[in-house]
């Protein structure tokens, strides 16, 4: 009789440890919890290669940018770079700038910037990456191409 439970115990033991892995593993794949602190701080960009769209520019014109984001860690945000369009370089700094971020690390961020080529604000979408960091992000309307943010 004395066998017969030790094997039921170590069963229970068994499917209790099992489970105990299982949910390790499930915890695991989710992978980090994202917010808008995830992003507190100042971080360098740069964006090569893009191409301004109408009606940011009356056809697709070639544009790169360098500079740096700061985010509050409470959605509010800033920047501060050069754009080059044609060769011609301005300095633009944000006039006003928000963001959110999903758990996943996705996000989205607009700005009004100080010598745009339109008023309205700059929409774009991201991704944190690289264990937090570095940011990818998408302009969604007014130019074609990408933007690599690394923390500072």
């Amino acid at each position: 009789m004395m066998e017969g439970q030790n094997g039921v115990r170590w069963a229970v033991m068994a499917g209790v440890g099992l489970c105990a892995l299982a949910s390790l593993a499930g915890a695991h794949r989710e992978g980090p919890r994202f917010s808008e602190r995830s992003l507190a701080g100042t971080w360098s960009y740069v964006g090569n290669s893009g191409l301004l769209v109408p009606p940011a520019a009356p056809e697709p014109t070639p544009a790169s940018t360098v500079g740096m984001f700061s985010f509050d860690g409470q959605g509010g945000c800033s920047a501060h770079g050069q754009v080059n369009v044609l060769g011609v370089t301005v300095e633009t700094e944000t006039l006003a700038c928000s963001y959110s971020v999903q758990p996943d690390g996705t996000g989205v961020a607009e700005a009004t910037f100080t010598n745009a080529p339109v008023t309205d604000p700059f929409p774009f979408s991201f991704v944190i990456a690289d264990a937090g960091r570095e940011l990818y992000l998408m302009n969604t309307q007014y130019v074609v191409g990408t933007l690599i943010a690394k923390r500072r």
